[in-house]
Parts: C-alpha cells; structure tokens; sequence
C-alpha cells in the first residue's frame, strides 16, 4: 500500500480589524489576487473583512455573510469579525502570514505572535496616521508594507523577508510612567 504526501502550502490571514476597508478585501479577494497568492505557495486564505461586500464570485462559494469554500483553487474562509481577540489570536498563531490593515492593535498582535507581516495603510483615513505607523515599523524592519494595487507583489516580499523580532511587551515601564505622570514617585 502507496502513502501519497501532498505539501502543505501556506496559510495567510487577512484583516481588517473593527473597520471596513473594502478597498483591501475586494484586492485579495479578486481572481488575479487569489491566482498570485497560489502561485506563490498559499493554500488556505482567511479574510476578516467587517462589514464590506463579498465579491460576487467569492459569495457564490461562501455565501453572502461568509463561510468556506474553495476559490481559485485556494481554501477560502471569508468571515465578518471574530468572536473575541482570543480568536483572532488564534488565527493569527495559526496563519503562516498575516496581511493586516495598519491599526496598532493589530499591528501589535501579529508583531507579538510573531508572524510575518504585510501592512497595508488604509488612505482614505483622515491624517495619514496609518501609513506614519506602518513606515516607522518598516523602516525598524518588523514588517513589509504595500499598498492594494501591489498586494500580491507585496505578500510575495513578506514571505521572502526576514523580519527582526519585534521587542517584548514591558507592562512595568508603562506603570512606571503612568506612576511618575501622576506624581507618585
């Protein structure tokens, strides 16, 4: 009796945190997108996108509200929003990758993980706050950042990049500065 092994490809998580950028999820979700992303050695595609439209030839898989299903020869899982941060931490210890909007919430988690990550701006936000994050942090060489129209270019470059560990969380500064700024030191 013949044992077959297939190689499992990479998964990579897409999010969008607590906002909607349509802009985003239509990119991944678009049949060039998904072609590029399996040529490049993805298998399984996990897209939280809140409240923006599914594609028409996503919701036919997966449904209007989102679900499972396979898209382009990718697994494709499409949901609205997780149930609690502890899930969304589940996904990302899970995916190989992540592809994140550049919210510091979920910049910070990805980055503590640690997962590869591309960080898209979102531009259409007021201030440009987003892409001043996403540069600095790229410039410190934690992450990659790209801009829809170059998305599958840029998971290409995350998954070829190696990021430097991003510092561990030191609750006891923050105390320490919250002490002094209230004068009790």
């Amino acid at each position: 009796m013949s044992t077959q092994t297939q190689t499992k490809g990479k998964t990579l998580l897409v999010t969008v945190g607590s906002t909607q950028f349509a802009e985003l999820s239509d990119a991944v979700l678009a049949e060039s997108t998904i072609a590029a992303l399996r040529a490049a050695g993805v298998s399984t595609l996990i897209v939280q996108l809140g409240f923006a439209p599914i594609p028409a030839h996503v919701a036919a898989v997966v449904g209007r509200e989102g679900g499972k299903g396979e898209v382009g020869g990718l697994r494709v899982e499409v949901m609205r929003y997780t149930g609690s941060p502890g899930e969304m931490d589940a996904l990302m210890r899970s995916a190989d990758g992540v592809v994140s909007h550049a919210g510091s919430g979920s910049i910070l988690a990805a980055l503590r993980m640690p997962r590869p990550l591309l960080v898209v701006p979102n531009d259409a936000l007021m201030d440009d706050h987003q892409q001043e994050l996403a540069e600095a942090l790229k410039e410190g060489g934690y992450l990659s950042v790209s801009d829809v129209d170059q998305l599958a270019a840029g998971v290409q470059e995350m998954f070829g990049t190696q990021h430097k560990p991003f510092p561990p969380a030191k609750p006891e500064r923050f105390a320490a500065i919250l002490d002094e700024t209230a004068g009790f030191v």
